[in-house]
């Protein structure tokens, strides 16, 4: 869809909503992106607490929670200036800026991560990204590495890099945000402004017509229908699954691969079971009958009957906010299965192959403090939703062949009725009524004006982004055209 298609779309849809309303929904938007657990430097650098009440003629600008950069040069870079790693060695040293906007020091960003410029043959801005790590823009991963295609970018686009998420605007375009970049945001959305979004009528008919918001209602009535059950004496026993799942599905589990299989017992460490061990030739390994314990020494030679993925999936499960690294996986998978713990390396293989190809499981950034290297993992934003959505519905009568992921977090909702997961992700049970969170007043936005562009003077005006006057304000006000 072109731009222009996208703005008539969106002005038809929000026609009868003022600029200011408008304008709000956007402000409200910014105020709730996400940023890394540990402070970055473009908060210090760019700071909305720095900002005074002034005209600044740029580009675009790039917004991200508590800070804004105006872009007010053909091309931007994203990265890292790593000399302000050694500033607390050298408080005194005069540190570089190689990089226009800093999200370091955390190395999960690139030392030049990506760079924004302006396509002069198409007349668009475009968002290249070159640190391994990648980035999303809208909440989708986008091509990366030098040999990639750029991404275009509109006024709107919410990038995400290194956990840092930020709102591109262009002062020429009208602001949209896509439906689905809104029903992602939900959450916080809704725990931040309630149901009455601020008392502005544009955020508040977005929240109230969410999918999210009608899912979290279902979700309270089923946990007190749940409640209701505890408390009622059954029947007879047929009036609840094995599983104890009140919404009366039952996992019909098929004849599969011998990795496929899958424990019906708890997911917890060392609770797990087997009452099907795979066969085992007798002249290589002995046999051990229905062994109690896979984690147990003596079971060294029985294979688990769960696949990969299924083991990962636990792996994640076991912990209280649902993201694990990637030793911890190990770890967990060799505590709780002997087999693997006396086997030789190579399983560990399998392990960083499904991680890499199973779409479930995605990196998420480590927690504020957390030792070692690299990234941690997760169920995926979206398999995670997608579970929820059919458990809330009662969908989960039958779990299709070699859906590992999800037999384990339907055993583990049965048992603990809730799924973990990092506060970057969160769609499980909150209350529906949220409190307002109150901001300080200081914290300020910027706000395009629409004024007559002016035109740089050069042989290239026709193509050439032009600079338009951007108000910079002292408060924030999801209610009005202020940010």
């Amino acid at each position: 869809m072109s731009v222009t298609n996208a703005e008539q779309e969106f002005s038809g849809k929000y026609s009868s909503y003022t600029v200011q309303d408008r304008q709000g929904l956007v402000n409200a938007v910014t105020c709730v992106l996400g940023s890394s657990s540990e402070p970055v430097a473009v908060s210090t650098d760019y700071s909305n607490n720095l900002s005074i009440a002034r005209e600044v003629n740029a580009y675009a600008k790039i917004a991200g929670r508590d800070w804004t950069y105006y872009v007010q040069k053909l091309e931007v870079t994203i990265g890292r200036n790593t000399d302000s790693l050694s500033l607390n060695a050298h408080p005194d040293a005069v540190v570089q800026k190689n990089i226009d906007i800093d999200l370091g020091p955390a190395k999960i960003v690139s030392r030049k991560h990506a760079a924004i410029r302006f396509n002069l043959e198409s007349g668009s801005w475009e968002l290249q990204i070159f640190g391994r790590n990648g980035a999303k823009v809208n909440f989708r991963r986008i091509p990366t590495g030098p040999d990639s295609p750029p991404t275009v970018l509109q006024s709107g686009c919410i990038i995400d890099i290194g956990g840092v998420q930020m709102i591109f605007i262009l002062p020429e375009q009208e602001t949209i945000i896509p439906d689905y970049c809104l029903n992602h945001l939900m959450p916080k959305l809704l725990s931040t402004y309630g149901t009455n979004g601020n008392n502005n009528p544009l955020l508040r008919n977005v929240i109230e017509g969410s999918t999210y918001l009608r899912e979290q209602r279902l979700q309270e009535e089923a946990r007190l229908q749940r409640l209701d059950h505890l408390h009622t004496p059954l029947s007879s026993s047929s009036e609840v699954n094995a599983l104890g799942d009140p919404h009366g599905d039952t996992i019909m589990m098929e004849d599969e691969d011998d990795d496929e299989n899958e424990t019906r017992e708890g997911i917890r460490p060392n609770t797990y079971s087997a009452s099907n061990s795979n066969v085992i030739n007798n002249n290589i390994m002995p046999h051990i009958d229905n062994p109690s314990d896979l984690s147990l020494d003596e079971n060294r030679y029985v294979k688990p009957p769960q696949s990969y993925a299924s083991m990962i999936t636990q792996a994640i499960l076991s912990t209280p906010d649902g993201s694990i690294s990637l030793a911890d996986i190990y770890k967990f998978i060799s505590d709780n299965y002997s087999f693997y713990r006396f086997s030789q390396m190579a399983w560990q293989n399998s392990v960083r192959h499904n991680l890499s190809l199973n779409k479930a499981f995605e990196k998420v950034p480590k927690r504020a403090g957390q030792q070692g290297k690299g990234m941690n993992w997760k169920i995926s934003d979206e398999i995670r939703q997608d579970f929820l959505n059919k458990w809330n519905a009662g969908k989960l009568s039958k779990i299709r062949r070699g859906a590992s992921v999800t037999r384990q977090l339907q055993l583990h909702m049965s048992k603990f009725g809730e799924i973990p997961a990092p506060e970057s992700s969160l769609t499980a049970t909150r209350e529906i009524k949220a409190q307002k969170v109150k901001r300080p007043s200081q914290n300020t936005r910027p706000v395009l004006q629409e004024t007559t562009p002016q035109l740089q003077e050069t042989q290239l005006t026709s193509q050439m982004p032009s600079k338009m006057p951007m108000n910079i304000a002292t408060n924030a006000n999801v209610n009005n055209g202020s940010l």
